[in-house]
């Protein structure tokens, strides 16, 4: 157990900004939230984290903070099965943070949120005009491109929303006949869930829309699954056929 923030960097003091809502998150607090989110606000509490690497955990290079279960000493790490990265807006420095272990194919399955707006407010592509319009998605883009030079496999899942968002927007998102998101691009890609802000506009509404996505090494491993005998006799009869 590594009871620790991942970021970029191991043994920085994270500040880490809670209000109970669904944006608890490293840094300054989020300012385009939705009305529902804004309600808690005041109500937010702070606290200080130590940060870690997540390269630094899987080459060993820190020690868990806590023992295991039954007292015995953590055996060391070679590979990770999974990893769930979902962080508010964070995941570019938790992605600074392991790019060794990416490139060297150290992680079979990454799940990532990928949420562009939040992404850029939270890490400083902010401000209004031309200077947002030059650095929005860079971030976000430079996840993927990390993940795709390396070899990952990427899939894309159901797009999502804060449950306030406009009723409109919700069915658009995930309607493939009409929304026509570009996933050849990854540039493009991302600004699309800047687009669908323009088209469904509302002035309650400012969290944006995001999705979780799926990065499967070159050289991933899957458990083989277990058989009884009876399935083994049965599939020793099956012709195979080509």
């Amino acid at each position: 157990v590594y009871q620790m923030a991942a970021s970029s960097t191991t043994g920085i003091q994270l500040e880490f900004s809670g209000n109970g809502g669904t944006g608890d998150h490293v840094g300054s607090p989020i300012t385009e939230l939705s009305a529902a989110e804004k309600q808690s606000a005041n109500s937010q509490a702070d606290t200080t984290v130590s940060s870690v690497a997540i390269d630094d955990i899987i080459y060993n290079r820190v020690q868990p903070t806590e023992k295991t279960v039954d007292g015995t000493a953590h055996s060391p790490i070679s590979k990770i099965f999974a990893l769930k990265i979902d962080t508010q807006g964070y995941e570019p420095s938790v992605f600074s943070g392991l790019q060794k272990s990416i490139q060297e194919h150290k992680i079979d399955f990454i799940i990532t949120e990928y949420w562009p707006k939040g992404m850029d407010l939270m890490l400083g592509a902010s401000g209004s005009g031309s200077e947002f319009q030059k650095e929005k998605c860079v971030m976000s883009v430079n996840i993927l491109k990390l993940l795709h030079n390396a070899g990952y496999e990427l899939y894309a899942s159901w797009n999502i929303s804060h449950p306030k968002a406009p009723k409109d927007a919700r069915s658009y998102i995930n309607d493939g006949r009409i929304n026509n998101i570009p996933f050849n691009d990854m540039m493009a890609h991302c600004k699309w869930y800047y687009d669908v802000e323009k088209k469904y506009p509302s002035d309650e509404y400012q969290m944006g829309y995001w999705t979780d996505v799926l990065a499967v090494s070159p050289n991933s491993r899957l458990a083989k699954a277990k058989t009884t005998q009876l399935s083994q006799k049965v599939l020793s009869k099956i012709k195979r056929v080509d």
